[in-house]
């Protein structure tokens, strides 16, 4: 199974994404900041990354 990190702090948008992967082979995981991905890198392999560029503690092009 494939891992797909989401990056964003509107909850809304989270959950249509995951919502979005729901019946796939996709396993989503969703944090609201940058710091937090950053803690989901560390301990998962993680295939995508999909993040807003707008995050409150650090923006997308910084945690890419």
């Amino acid at each position: 199974m494939k891992n797909i990190l989401f990056v964003d702090d509107d909850a809304q948008a989270s959950l249509a994404f995951s919502s979005a992967f729901a019946d796939s082979d996709y396993t989503v995981i969703c944090v609201d900041s940058g710091v937090e991905a950053l803690v989901i890198l560390e301990g998962l392999n993680i295939d995508i990354v999909v993040c807003n560029l707008k995050t409150p503690d650090m923006d997308g092009i910084e945690l890419l």
